[in-house]
């Protein structure tokens, strides 16, 4: 699929753990206990701390609630992620999600004015659709959301997600106009593979009350807080 290649290319921005360096504070230490010095050594910092600063970029398969209308694929990006350094479960995210495979709208069955269209049922044709349960849009499904939400991570290789937060909602269908702003929250699961707190993470978010989400993304770390 293209989704997924365009993301193992972006993939190629994820940054893995750095090693920890050395202290040179130690040599002092000794230079200094052998002149007959008494001080004690500072306690030495853990360089692969879980950093505080975070992004990620993921794709989402985007479904609309409408017979008519064939799934989208957004890319999804935390622009930026902030962990509480005293809770690191705890945090904000601010992401953005747009289309850049539209879904497919299937015309035929918005015309007629009751959603059963005028060839729907008929030999070769699709069935119709139950009533007020179609789409109509000048173009294809897409969407583009903005949002800030309060996120939890449990502690752990392996971990659970939960996210809650409020978002602005652009689509093209013209059932969702109004529909612009609102809450979201999603749930997940992951695999982090170092201590900085690089993850890779699958989950499902509610978007608005006819669009939901299921994808997966990959972070990356600004370093030690």
């Amino acid at each position: 699929m293209r989704g997924m290649a365009v993301i193992f290319a972006l993939a190629g921005l994820v940054f893995t753990g750095l090693a920890a360096a050395q202290s040179s504070q130690d040599e002092q230490i000794l230079k200094q206990g052998a002149g007959g010095g008494t001080e004690a050594a500072p306690p030495a910092v853990e360089e692969d701390e879980i950093s505080s600063t975070y992004s990620s970029i993921g794709v989402q398969k985007v479904h609309a609630k409408f017979d008519n209308v064939k799934d989208a694929i957004n890319l999804d990006i935390v622009a930026y992620g902030f962990r509480i350094p005293t809770v690191p479960w705890l945090g904000v995210e601010l992401n953005i999600g747009f289309t850049f495979l539209p879904g497919q709208i299937d015309t035929s069955t918005t015309t007629g004015g009751g959603g059963g269209g005028a060839l729907c049922g008929l030999p070769g044709q699709p069935p119709c659709p139950p009533p007020g349960n179609t789409a109509s849009s000048s173009t294809d499904f897409s969407a583009t959301n903005i949002g800030a939400s309060a996120v939890l991570r449990s502690p752990g290789t392996f971990f659970v997600m939960g996210k809650y937060g409020y978002r602005y909602l652009n689509t093209s269908l013209d059932e969702l106009r109004n529909d612009r702003s609102g809450t979201q929250y999603a749930g997940g699961v992951g695999y982090r593979w170092n201590k900085k707190g690089s993850y890779v993470e699958f989950g499902y978010t509610k978007i608005a009350d006819k669009i939901d989400a299921l994808g997966f993304s990959l972070s990356y770390t600004y370093g030690r807080r």
